[in-house]
């Protein structure tokens, strides 16, 4: 009995420390794959880190295309569903061939940071691999990089979103403050054969892996940040709610800091709300008048390392009334023609 209750507190304890662990961890680089600005169409978005710096790309000949990340349940991206792209990958390789080569491949820098963690949320399709797996290399600039298995997963479901696969590298040292770090996901044969299995049905190379999501996070060093965070957009989503998007994850004394942030003609901030993944600012307001220009100043804000951003200005025009631009005439210069 004692035995047990002994055994239940350090299990305890190990998550307790563990949870800490993760809430302590910065993100270094994330897509989302989201549209920036923002255009309310998720057939389009973006390949390019939406936080941080870092490279994505296909790999073993996979072509992709933007779609919904919403769909069938939707991914853990917060963005709304209008916004929210998904980045959906195909041409895998044919049945009983290239394991382990096509897929998604990103370059992150690690320096500054230690306990590498990687995560990304995955739909599969019907007839896509069932089998996925998360590889890394500590020198993606070398000529044939040297990838190690990390963690394999079942995608048992077809037209189910997976969120938050999650794999925890921190121990493996070599990827701590390492500028040439790479990761990679990719289809696997089915373990101990020499075949794909299907996520639902039967496999084909025109099945689809749909990506969002895909993060790599770290814990600060302390002496290894000295890059301080830049506010990249500021958008009104109604008359009284604006949202500020910062390069990196920021703190939250001093981004939920409403004199942090100043609109000019004067507009009342009255809550300053951080995000979950600590990179967001969602304001409440008083109402902005239709129509009218706002300069939205912001400064103050500093990240885990203690950098405090540079002062910078947003020009806004929240715009619910005003008729499109309509040309009456055309006017040459020189004027001989009319």
């Amino acid at each position: 009995m004692q035995k047990n209750f002994t055994r239940l507190l350090l299990t305890i304890f190990f998550f307790t420390i563990f949870a800490q662990i993760l809430r302590a961890q910065t993100t270094i680089t994330q897509w989302n794959f989201n549209s920036n600005p923002p255009d309310a169409n998720t057939a389009t978005g973006s390949s390019s880190a939406y936080t941080g710096m870092g490279t994505l790309i296909n790999i073993g000949g996979v072509t992709n295309t933007f779609n919904s990340g919403s769909a069938n349940g939707g991914s853990s991206d917060p963005a709304p569903a209008a916004d929210n792209s998904g980045y959906q990958t195909t041409n895998y390789a044919a049945q009983g061939t290239g394991d382990k080569t096509t897929g998604i491949q990103v370059a992150v820098s690690t320096a500054g940071f230690t306990g590498v963690v990687v995560s990304y949320d995955l739909r599969h399709s019907n007839t896509s691999s069932r089998y996925e797996l998360l590889q890394y290399t500590t020198d993606i600039t070398a000529v044939t990089p040297v990838w190690v298995d990390a963690q394999l997963f079942d995608g048992n479901a077809g037209d189910t979103w997976f969120k938050n696969r999650t794999v925890d590298l921190s121990s493996i040292t070599a990827l701590n403050n390492n500028p040439n770090a790479g990761f990679r996901i990719v289809a696997t044969f089915v373990p101990s054969t020499s075949a794909y299995a299907a996520s639902a049905t039967t496999y084909a190379a025109g099945g689809t892996w749909r990506f969002d999501m895909v993060t790599v996070k770290g814990t600060s060093t302390g002496s290894g940040d000295v890059t301080a965070p830049v506010a990249q957009t500021l958008q009104a989503t109604s008359s009284t709610t604006s949202f500020i998007k910062f390069s990196e994850p920021v703190k939250s004394a001093t981004a939920t800091n409403v004199a942090n942030y100043v609109f000019t003609p004067s507009r009342t901030i009255n809550t300053a709300a951080l995000s979950a993944s600590g990179d967001t600012v969602f304001l409440n307001h008083t109402a902005i008048v239709d129509g009218q220009p706002y300069t939205v100043t912001v400064s103050g804000v500093q990240d885990g390392a203690g950098n405090t951003m540079a002062s910078i200005q947003f020009n806004i025009v929240f715009n619910t009334s005003t008729p499109n631009l309509v040309i009456t005439e055309i006017i040459h210069s020189p004027n001989d023609i009319e």
